[in-house]
């Protein structure tokens, strides 16, 4: 498949996720909306939009346009169904500046988690550090997204091994 095709996926992909937090972050029910809520679930978002888009420059700019778009989403369905008044986007002002000054960052960790060295390892690891550190910076009990992703996240490092560099990836051997 070509690069191009790969690209379009990925942004699909990265957009769809975007939709679908953007609306479903929007539940009565408290338990769902504190997980989806949380910023470690966005965070993780912008993580996952560069992961989708693994080239550096795409990633970082997935990162930002994913994050401005489940913001936007979010505000423009809760003010359709009621949930959000007109102010909303006025209100919401710093999760928009927020998503487009942490976007570029998290969306390059998303493309060096790619990586089989230490530094994809501590990309790998830094959603599930945040749902592990979130609850103790903002004090809001997060137990169970902190669970879930801690989980995934030492599932997914034990699963990628890391190589020494320099170490051929198909023989083993040292150049």
């Amino acid at each position: 498949m070509s690069r191009p095709a790969t690209a379009r996926r990925g942004w699909g992909a990265a957009l769809r996720a975007a939709v679908a937090l953007g609306l479903a972050s929007l539940t009565p029910d408290a338990s769902t909306s504190a997980v989806l809520g949380s910023g470690t679930a966005w965070a993780g978002l912008l993580v996952l939009a560069g992961w989708l888009l693994r080239r550096p420059g795409r990633a970082a700019a997935a990162g930002v346009v994913v994050g401005l778009t489940a913001v936007a989403v979010h505000d423009g369905a809760g003010q359709l169904v009621g949930a959000f008044g007109a102010s909303a986007w006025v209100d919401d002002r710093w999760w928009f500046a927020a998503a487009a000054l942490a976007g570029g960052p998290l969306g390059l960790l998303g493309a060096a988690a790619h990586r089989p060295d230490r530094r994809g390892l501590l990309a790998r690891l830094t959603v599930p550090a945040g749902a592990v550190l979130e609850p103790l910076v903002v004090g809001v009990p997060s137990t169970p997204v902190a669970l879930a992703l801690v989980t995934a996240g030492t599932v997914d490092a034990a699963l990628v091994p890391s190589r020494p560099t320099g170490v051929s990836q198909v023989t083993g051997d040292r150049p």
